[in-house]
């Protein structure tokens, strides 16, 4: 039916319509549909990222002006145009909320720290002191969630001795301060694990440091002129490294709930005439 419609002219004649009516009123449909869309923006739930919501808003607003065309050529009563608009409203309103829950699922930035924590639970990799690399985290609970696994030495005459066994390559250092990953080291441990099981980080390195940063997930960056270096340089067992410097928690995605959590940056953005490198 919708073929024939088509077929018939009956869509070019509707929008061809819709065009002669708008022209004269172009201005004035601007500013409701700019008012519409703010509105309808700040009902949506506050875990919508404010992209999605911009967009579902703007989708709503432009309903409501066709709706308005089609009471104003008497295509239907405003009350029937009214209830359209809600179920419209409805609809999109639960299709944003679900938009978000599959953008966290998704999103480059969590994959990333829950990959990164599965391969030290694992035993695939680990993480030293950054005064001696080779030794663990000074707390026991934290060297066993950076990779490190107590093994019993037998030392002779019926003595054992414990001590601490990395496991897997070096990606990062802990200190006072926080952690600091390798960034290459770190990236391919977390790239290789979730690839192996089909489903990666899903974005290049670079981008993902640029998004930590805007999170403000960086604990220390480094400033050249205009150009803003997310791999701030830290003394590592006697020497100096580039390093991405991350808080103690490897787990910052769970508290994240609203627009300046999971997917939104947290904070304002960079200066337009800086680069982020």
């Amino acid at each position: 039916m919708a073929q024939r419609a088509a077929a018939l002219g009956m869509y070019a004649r509707a929008i061809a319509g819709f065009i002669r009516w708008l022209a004269p009123r172009l201005d004035q449909v601007r500013q409701e549909f700019k008012s519409l869309t703010h509105r309808w923006r700040i009902e949506l739930p506050s875990s919508v990222h404010p992209r999605t919501a911009d967009a579902f808003a703007q989708l709503a607003a432009s309903w409501n002006v066709w709706l308005q065309f089609v009471v104003a050529v008497g295509a239907c009563t405003s009350e029937a145009a009214a209830t359209v608009q809600r179920t419209i409203w409805q609809t999109l309103a639960d299709l944003a909320v679900a938009q978000q829950e599959l953008q966290r699922a998704y999103d480059p930035v969590i994959r990333f720290f829950q990959l990164l924590n599965s391969v030290l639970t694992s035993g695939k990799a680990h993480i030293g002191a950054a005064e001696r690399p080779d030794r663990p985290p000074p707390k026991a609970e934290d060297a066993l969630a950076l990779g490190w696994r107590r093994q019993s030495i037998n030392v002779g005459q019926g003595m054992i001795e414990e001590s601490w066994k990395p496991q897997g390559p070096c990606i990062g250092w802990w200190s006072e301060a926080g952690i600091y990953l390798d960034p290459e080291a770190s990236y391919a441990a977390a790239q290789q694990l979730g690839s192996s099981s089909g489903e990666g980080i899903g974005v290049a390195s670079t981008t993902l440091y640029r998004r930590m940063y805007e999170r403000k997930l960086l604990l220390s960056t480094e400033r050249q002129g205009n150009e803003m270096r997310l791999r701030a340089r830290k003394q590592i067992g006697g020497k100096r490294r580039h390093i991405l410097h991350v808080a103690h928690s490897l787990t910052p995605y769970a508290s994240w709930t609203g627009p300046s959590g999971p997917i939104g940056p947290i904070g304002g953005s960079t200066q337009q005439n800086e680069e982020v490198v």
